[in-house]
């Protein structure tokens, strides 16, 4: 049966009723959903605020709750600016010197290369030239021209100038400084124009550290101070100082500053500071030095070397004392004995005679700087090794100044050149290193000559304001240190030790005492010192390394620090423990035979 109309309408009230009651039913259900959903994202919310707010605080706050300065005072004010050259930041620290441009071409003044860089261009006097030694060739460079000369007069072209000169002396062009040895690398960095310069000797004494997140270099070690420099992730600091709890204090591009330690990574190595600095080749041997120096004042004096010779054991090397520089104009006196040269060689020895400074009071200024005269000696001793057969020379200039310190090294560079052509030993005789002795360079000497040895007596010498030893023991380990520290290898050292030693006379007159000493060889002062002090009264000193005797013969106190057998072998351990080249003694003639048992140890 069809619906009436009224009816559709109240079955479709009753579906809309029903329907709505669905709806009533279900909405409470849905709200709770709707508030958990709100509520989860009003936390989400939350959090991402209070990080960011968090983050942006610490933008702003460094530790312990300070304001962070965000403050860029500029870097202009720390360099001074002049036409013409750049402010210089050397190994770290602003330099006195500046960086010279000429013609597009920079230039470092020559005496702070020779300081810092490379000690061997080396300014002659009487040409007004500098002068470049390598390992088998001396250069020449002249101011303002574009090219350099050999020894022979042969030119090299070069499309800068390689030497400029204004009233300041000399400028060496950066390309050139790396001659024949990269010795420095330095950078460029603008706003302002300035250099930063790193160099070989100071490669090593700081640490590089990398930057691991964006940061500042600040002025003070405080996030309150303000900012130098901003630096990025990748760049690289060098610590100056690292004492501070928070901060290094560091130089980057050249400014010094303040970095936060939490921005920095561990030690990294900063490829760019690589640099070479090969020695000369060397003539060393592959066997252990024991050298006897015969001393020889006069050509009458030369009967005794051999007899002395037969009485040694075990020596490698004989160095007559047979070369004397006469006169500033290079000039020596010889005392060379072609038979003795013969016999020494044919028994097995080499000889090595020794050239001296100090017989004939010769200004050693006067007589190194110039070129002629040094010339002069060279070509002289080049003549006699080739005439005689000689193996090697030993150079002992012991009256070098800090004047002539420079003029020196260039006479020993140029004199190896020649030896290095012939295969001569060139050794150099120098003191126990002390802060009045540095200029005399064993680290350079060590590079360019096959030995440097080091004297280690006259601890104690005849004009002493006190008495004491000859060669202690702490005295020679502590020359033996410093010297193979100075000279990077402790093959090329050679340690002399004494076959003497003093007896020093204290005398008192009216109340006070006058000092006097003489010297005595092994052999001889056994004797004397048998004669006065019983065997019981001979004390051994341990910290000295050597036996002590004292006695006194009517006003007279006769005090000596005795060098026998015993104090030699100390002295001979320490030679050994430091793997030495060699040894050396001074001088034949002064010992026992059998002082050679206990050498033949080492």
């Amino acid at each position: 049966m069809a619906k009436k109309l009224s009816d559709i309408d109240d079955d479709f009230l009753d579906e809309f009723d029903d329907d709505e009651k669905d709806t009533q039913e279900t909405k409470p259900r849905a709200n709770k959903k709707d508030i958990f959903i709100k509520f989860a994202i009003i936390i989400v919310v939350a959090v991402a605020v209070f990080f960011c707010v968090r983050a942006l605080i610490k933008s702003f706050k460094g530790e312990g709750g300070l304001r962070a300065s965000r403050k860029h005072i500029g870097i202009e004010h720390l360099f001074t600016q002049k036409e013409g050259s750049y402010p210089l930041v050397s190994d770290g620290e602003l330099s006195e010197y500046r960086v010279y441009e000429f013609e597009n071409t920079l230039y470092l003044n020559r005496k702070y290369v020779v300081e810092n860089i490379d000690c061997r261009f080396y300014y002659d006097k009487e040409a007004d030239t500098i002068l470049y030694t390598a390992e088998d060739e001396t250069y020449t460079f002249f101011a303002g021209k574009d090219y350099y000369e050999d020894s022979k007069g042969k030119e090299f072209k070069c499309d800068y100038i390689p030497v400029v000169k204004n009233d300041n002396g000399f400028y060496i062009a950066v390309n050139m400084i790396n001659f024949k040895r990269v010795m420095f690398k330095y950078c460029e960095y603008d706003n302002p124009k300035r250099y930063s310069v790193w160099t070989y000797d100071m490669e090593g004494e700081f640490d590089n550290y990398k930057i691991k997140s964006d940061t500042a270099l600040r002025e003070g070690n405080s996030v309150k101070k303000d900012i130098l420099l901003d630096l990025k992730k990748g760049d690289f600091v060098t610590v100056l100082d690292d004492t501070d709890e928070d901060f290094f204090y560091v130089v980057v591009q050249g400014v010094h500053g303040y970095v936060e330690k939490k921005s920095v990574e561990s030690k990294a190595e900063k490829p760019e500071l690589f640099v070479v600095d090969e020695p000369f080749k060397s003539a060393i041997k592959d066997y252990q030095i024991k050298l006897g120096w015969a001393q020889v004042t006069n050509a009458s004096a030369n009967g005794t070397i051999l007899e002395y010779v037969a009485n040694t054991k075990g020596l490698t090397t004989i160095s007559p004392t047979w070369y004397q520089v006469e006169n500033a104009k290079g000039d020596m006196i010889s005392f060379v004995d072609a038979d003795i040269v013969k016999a020494l060689k044919k028994d097995g020895y080499e000889v090595w005679p020794l050239v001296s400074d100090f017989m004939n009071d010769v200004n050693s200024k006067e007589l190194l700087s110039s070129r002629e005269a040094r010339i002069n000696i060279i070509n002289r001793l080049i003549t006699d090794a080739k005439k005689y057969s000689f193996d090697g020379y030993n150079i002992d200039f012991e009256d070098i100044t800090k004047e002539s310190a420079e003029d020196f090294l260039q006479f020993i560079r140029e004199l190896s050149v020649e030896c290095r052509k012939l295969g001569l030993v060139l050794s150099i005789d120098n003191y126990v290193p002390m802060d009045h002795t540095e200029f005399y360079n064993r680290g350079e000497q060590g590079k360019v000559a096959d030995y440097v040895i080091v004297m280690a007596y006259d601890e104690h010498y005849a004009g002493s304001p006190e008495s004491g030893s000859v060669s202690s023991l702490p005295f020679v380990k502590t020359g033996i240190e410093n010297t193979v520290s100075q000279v990077g290898d402790s093959r090329k050292v050679i340690v002399a030790l004494p076959f003497y030693s003093r007896i020093w006379s204290e005398t008192y007159e009216n109340g006070s005492m006058s000092l006097s000493s003489k010297a005595y060889g092994i052999k001889s002062l056994s004797g004397i010192i048998s004669q006065n002090v019983s065997e019981e009264n001979i004390i051994w000193n341990e910290e000295l390394g050597q036996n002590y005797a004292q006695y006194a013969i009517d006003n007279v106190t006769y005090k000596c620090w005795i060098e026998d057998a015993t104090s030699l072998e100390a002295k001979l351990k320490a030679a050994s423990a430091a793997n030495v080249g060699g040894v050396a003694f001074w001088r034949l003639g002064f010992e026992d035979r059998t002082i050679y048992d206990t050498i033949g140890k080492y």
